[in-house]
């Protein structure tokens, strides 16, 4: 399979490039493999920056744990840095990436928002 979405998130391009039917149900399967049966969202963030989240213009590549500098290691963030990047992580990454996954994210999806159907407002309405 061989779908792929090119985003914008914060002025940044992103190509989402989707791992196959076959990749997503073993991924499913181990976000959902919780004690307490609750989903393991750090699962699929680390798995999607690593295989389906690549940078395009003006961005670089993301871990779970923010930007990655040249070395492949994660910068180090300011307080304000961070902050801005765990509201994106939350608002953004943790949504889109499993609507993605599930093909049910909208063309030219950007954020924040660039009209009524993208950003937070119509996220929510759209989750799983």
């Amino acid at each position: 399979m061989s779908y792929q979405e090119t985003i914008q998130v914060n002025g940044k391009e992103y190509v989402l490039q989707h791992p196959g039917s076959k990749e997503w149900v073993k991924l499913k399967s181990k976000m959902f493999k919780i004690a307490d049966g609750n989903m393991d969202l750090s699962v699929i963030l680390e798995y999607c920056f690593d295989h389906v989240v690549f940078p395009g213009k003006g961005a670089v590549k993301l871990s779970i744990d923010g930007p990655l500098g040249p070395d492949g290691k994660a910068v180090i963030l300011q307080q304000a840095e961070l902050k801005s990047w765990i509201r994106e992580l939350e608002e953004v990454w943790e949504i889109i990436l499993p609507r993605f996954l599930r093909g049910e994210l909208e063309p030219g999806f950007s954020w924040p928002e660039n009209g009524a159907r993208n950003g937070k407002a119509s996220l929510a309405n759209q989750s799983s």
